[in-house]
């Protein structure tokens, strides 16, 4: 996974808890935004960032609330990931 991630901007669709991105978070990629939709999973998103960003190899780690439905999608500079 390295060779795909590092140095890489990534973004997380849909990231309910996080898990998944924060784990992202344990890469050095260049930037890394997690993303969800949902007031409540965002603001969860966010304070888990705080606690646990000491863990991240990357340093620009974000959070954002963000429809990508209405947006049309997410930069075209990023690497999408998201689970299912």
């Amino acid at each position: 996974a390295d060779k795909f991630i590092n140095g890489k901007k990534i973004i997380e669709l849909g990231a309910g808890a996080g898990l998944s991105g924060f784990a992202m978070g344990c890469f050095p990629c260049k930037e890394l935004v997690i993303s969800d939709g949902n007031p409540s999973a965002v603001k969860n998103l966010k304070e888990n960032l705080e606690l646990n960003k000491s863990q991240f190899k990357s340093e620009n780690v974000k959070v954002c609330e963000v429809d990508w439905m209405k947006e049309g999608g997410p930069p075209k500079e990023y690497v999408e990931y998201f689970d299912l």
